[in-house]
C-alpha cells in the first residue's frame, strides 16, 4: 500500500468514527457504541431502605472516570467516622455479582487516624480484646497473625492471602477503591470513580479478551457500593458519646460478611482491549489537536490488532497542521476548527493530496466531505 493510499484508507476509517452530537462532532473509538447505559438501583428494605444509587455509565467503558451519585442516605458525621459509602471495582462470572474475594479493595492501612480495618481486607480479629468487633456471619479463619484476611482471587486462577500477598496484585498506590465517600446534609452524595481496565488493574482483567475467534468478547466487571451506617457487625452503635475515640467510629471492613450483605452491585461492560502492535510496520502519521489524543489512543491498538496497520499521533497546534495540509506532502490532520480554503498542490504521490475529497482547478476545502 502506498503512502497516499494508506492515508486515504486511514482517513476514511477515522472519519467514520466521528459521531454527531448536539454540540457538533465528537470523537469516538472505532466501532464503539454510544450506549453508556446509566443505571439506578433502589433499596426497598432493611437498614438502608429509601437509598437510591446511580452510576452514570455502565457500558462501553475504557479506563475513565464515572460519576456515582446517591440520595436518601444519612448524612456523614463531621469526622467521617460513620454513615459513609465504600466503593470498589470487582470481577466475577456469577450472574448476581462478585464475591468479596474478587474485589480490588486492598489498601492495607487505614486512612483514618485511629488505624482500623475499615480500609483493609481484615475481617476477623482475635476473640480477646483489643480486636475488631466480631461478625457472627464471618467464616474466614484467624491466622497465625491473630487476624483473618479475605484473600484475593484473580481471573487467571491465582489466589493471594494476607497483607503482603495482596500487594502482588495491587497496593495503596494503584487500587481505585474509595474507602470513605461522604453524604451531604441533604442526604445526597457524589463521587467520581476511576474505572480500571486490565491495563491498569491486571488482577481484575476487565476488558481483556475472553473466548476466541468470532466469540471473543471483553471481560465484564462490577462496581460495588457498600453503604455503612452507625452500627457495627456485632450490633454495637457508634456515636460521639462513646468515651474511647475508637468506639466512636466504624472499625470493620466492607468485605466482612454482615457488611457485604448490604452491597449494591452494578454490572460493567468494557470495550475490548486491543492486542499489541507490530514493530516491523511503518506507522501512518497522524497529527493534530490534543482533543483527539484520547480517541486516537483508543483506536491504535484496535486498528493494529484488526488490520495490522499502525498509526502514530503527534500533538500539534492547529496552525502547524493547517500548514502541513497546504504543503507538498500532506498527511492526515485533525483540527479544532475547519481550515480555510486552500489551493491544490502537488504531492509526491500525485496531483491530488489525499486529505482533499476532490481535485479541480479552483480552491478546495482542506477537510473531507
Amino acid at each position: 500500500m502506498t503512502s497516499s493510499r494508506a492515508r486515504r484508507w486511514g482517513l476514511g476509517l477515522m472519519a467514520a468514527a466521528f459521531v454527531a452530537t448536539a454540540g457538533g462532532a465528537a470523537l469516538m473509538p472505532a466501532g464503539a457504541s454510544t450506549d453508556t447505559s446509566p443505571m439506578t438501583k433502589k433499596v426497598t428494605s432493611g437498614p438502608f431502605a429509601g437509598l437510591s444509587v446511580t452510576v452514570a455509565k455502565t457500558k462501553n467503558l475504557v479506563n475513565e472516570v464515572v460519576e456515582v451519585t446517591w440520595t436518601g442516605a444519612t448524612p456523614t458525621d463531621t469526622g467521617a467516622r460513620r454513615d459513609f459509602f465504600q466503593i470498589m471495582q470487582c470481577w466475577g462470572d456469577a450472574a448476581d455479582g462478585p464475591r468479596p474475594e474478587q474485589c480490588q479493595y486492598g489498601a492495607t492501612a487505614s486512612v483514618q487516624s485511629i488505624g482500623l480495618a475499615v480500609n483493609s481486607r481484615k475481617v476477623r480479629g482475635p476473640d480477646e480484646k483489643p480486636g475488631l468487633p466480631q461478625d457472627p456471619a464471618e467464616t474466614h479463619p484467624v491466622g497465625s497473625n491473630k487476624f483473618g484476611f479475605v484473600p484475593f482471587e484473580s481471573p487467571d486462577g491465582r489466589t493471594v492471602d494476607g497483607d503482603q500477598g495482596i500487594r502482588l496484585m495491587y497496593d495503596q498506590t494503584t487500587t481505585n477503591e474509595i474507602p470513605v465517600a461522604r453524604t451531604r446534609g441533604d442526604g445526597h452524595g457524589q463521587e467520581f470513580f476511576e474505572v480500571q481496565t486490565a491495563v491498569e488493574a491486571p488482577g481484575l482483567g476487565c476488558g481483556r479478551a475472553v473466548g476466541t475467534g468470532s466469540s471473543k468478547t471483553a471481560r465484564p466487571c462490577w462496581l460495588v457500593v457498600v453503604p455503612r451506617n452507625d452500627t457495627e457487625v456485632d450490633g454495637t452503635v457508634r456515636s460521639d458519646s462513646a468515651v474511647e475515640p475508637v468506639d466512636q467510629a466504624l472499625q470493620t471492613s466492607p468485605l466482612s460478611a454482615s457488611n457485604w450483605s448490604h452491597r449494591i452491585v452494578f454490572p460493567l461492560s468494557f470495550q475490548l482491549i486491543g492486542g499489541s502492535c507490530r514493530t516491523d510496520v511503518a506507522p501512518i502519521s497522524v497529527s493534530g489537536d490534543e482533543f483527539a489524543t484520547e480517541a486516537i489512543t483508543r483506536w491504535q491498538p484496535a486498528l493494529c490488532d484488526a488490520t495490522g496497520s499502525v498509526f502514530s499521533y503527534t500533538q500539534l497546534p492547529d496552525d502547524v497542521v493547517r500548514g502541513g495540509l497546504a504543503g507538498s506532502d500532506p498527511s492526515l490532520g485533525i483540527m479544532g476548527r475547519a481550515p480555510a480554503a486552500v489551493s491544490p498542490t502537488t504531492s509526491r504521490s500525485g496531483p491530488c493530496p489525499m486529505i482533499r475529497s476532490r481535485c479541480g482547478s479552483g480552491p478546495v476545502s482542506g477537510s473531507p466531505t
